[in-house]
Parts: C-alpha cells; structure tokens; sequence
C-alpha cells in the first residue's frame, strides 16, 4: 500500500485553518505593535534572553555548530528552492497545493520586508557576535519563511500521508521550524520577539493559503439560462446537499 497518495485532494475543516489563520495575525499584531512601541518589559525580556543564549553559545561549542546547521535550512536561498522545486512537482497532479506553497511563501516574504521597514528594528549588538546579518531585526525572515514553506508543504501532503505516518510528519516539521527558529537567537541575530513574530506571520500564511484554496465552490446546473436563475438554482443545491 503506498504511504502517500498525490491526487488525493486536500480537505481541512475551515473552521481550523481559520482558527489557526486568526490567531496567528492577531498574535503577530500584537508582537509588531509591542515592537513598535518599544514596550521595556518586552525589550528587558528579549535582551535577558539573548544574553543568556549568547553566553551559552560562546561556552558551548557543539551549540554553536548546531545553531549554524539548523539556521541553514531556514535560509532565504534554500526556502525559494524547496518553494520552487515543490511547485514544480505538484503542479503536475495539484495545483491547489502548487498555489498554496507559492502563495504562502510570496505572501509571508512581501509582509516580512514590508514591516521590517515600517518597524525598523535593529538587530541585537553582542560584544563577541558569532554570526552577522544585515537588515533589520522583526520579523525573523528565517523563521517566518521556514514556517509558511515548510507549514504549507505540510498541509499540503497530510491528507495523502498515511495515518500512522501523520504524527511524525508533523512533529518532524515542527521540530524543524522550531530549530530553525531558536538558532536565529543562539547565533545572536534575532531577539525572542522577533522569531515569535515570524512564526505566526509564516503560519498566518501557510494556514490562509490552504483555506482560500479549499473554500467551497458552487457548481451551476447544466440547464440554467439567466444568470439569477442559474444563482438561484445553484444555491438551492448547495442547500439541499447540506
């Protein structure tokens, strides 16, 4: 029996990728209006935090190696290829997940430089740095790109995955986006709030993008002549087959 199932079309209640589509923006509101106004409980917490990790990192040599390799696959360059091979490939038998990996990882990167202008953070000055960016700090591009591309691929591939093989599917993701996510602040790069924000702007779009290519659409009947009656007769199907 295979494991995975390419035609099979994705199906997720509305209900939860709205759910989880809500959350995210709100959450990601919230941490950018924060950001914004310089918010000292959150700018006393971020640099506690980066603080330690920092310490840790410069005692710890395997955390350092490790951080490197996981912010590796949250690269820019490495998310447009994973983006761009995976659209490829299901174009063939899906274009609805096609759409939805393109649009998650087009949406989530235009809302990233947009906001990292419009907040202009700085990014964390460490007295021994052990990794550079340039740029500015929120959102964490790394964490917000390897949510949308990873989260979008993830969704789209669940419902032709195998049940049993669902669990480790998604907690390999997360483990993933996580590890990607808390090395932007072991490398000194990124405050906490920056990869949090990222997080749920990735999310946001992974989780859209999947919703608007699921919504329902009305079939008209074969028999209809004005386009009233033709509405008319399309609702009252929908109607009658809910």
């Amino acid at each position: 029996m295979r494991s995975f199932q390419p035609v099979q079309p994705l199906k997720f209640p509305a209900r939860l990728l709205g759910g989880i589509t809500t959350g995210c923006v709100v959450a990601f509101a919230v941490l950018a209006g924060l950001v914004a106004s310089h918010w000292p409980v959150l700018r006393a917490g971020d640099q506690a935090v980066d603080a330690a990790a920092h310490g840790e990192v410069l005692r710890q040599h395997w955390l350092l190696v490790a951080a490197r390799t996981a912010t590796a696959m949250g690269n820019p360059v490495v998310l447009d290829v994973v983006a761009a091979v995976a659209v490829a490939v299901l174009l063939v038998k899906r274009w609805r997940g096609a759409v939805v990996v393109a649009l998650a990882r087009v949406g989530e990167l235009v809302c990233e430089s947009v906001v990292k202008v419009l907040i202009a953070r700085p990014r964390p000055a460490l007295v021994h740095p052990v990794a550079l960016a340039s740029g500015y700090s929120f959102p964490s591009g790394h964490a917000g790109g390897s949510a949308a591309v990873y989260g979008a691929l993830v969704l789209v591939v669940f419902a032709g995955v195998a049940r049993w093989a669902r669990l480790m599917l998604a907690t390999g993701t997360a483990l993933l986006i996580g590890a990607v996510a808390v090395s932007r602040v072991l490398l000194g790069v990124h405050y906490p709030s920056d990869v949090a924000a990222g997080l749920a702007l990735g999310l946001a779009w992974a989780s859209g993008a999947t919703l608007v290519t699921n919504l329902p659409r009305r079939t008209l009947p074969p028999d209809c002549g004005l386009p009233s009656i033709c509405r008319a007769k399309a609702g009252g199907t929908n109607d009658h087959r809910s």
